[in-house]
């Protein structure tokens, strides 16, 4: 695979595992809930936003 194959093709895996350790890890804290009070953080509007760094990191690599 050249360099450009392996960038996209561990961006999404990265994002899932990444998140996946850190719950795991959060969920070691004694009293954590996870939860966050009135929906102070949307998921889905979290979603746009990482995109656009990640957006931005591609395109670097393209040059």
């Amino acid at each position: 695979m050249d360099a450009s194959a392996v960038l996209y093709g561990a961006t999404a895996p990265t994002a899932l595992t990444d998140n996946a350790a850190l719950t795991y890890l959060g969920s070691l804290v004694p009293g954590l809930s996870g939860q966050f009070d009135d929906g102070a953080i949307a998921p889905l509007k979290l979603l746009p936003a990482a995109l656009v760094p990640t957006t931005v990191a591609a395109a670097f690599r393209l040059q």
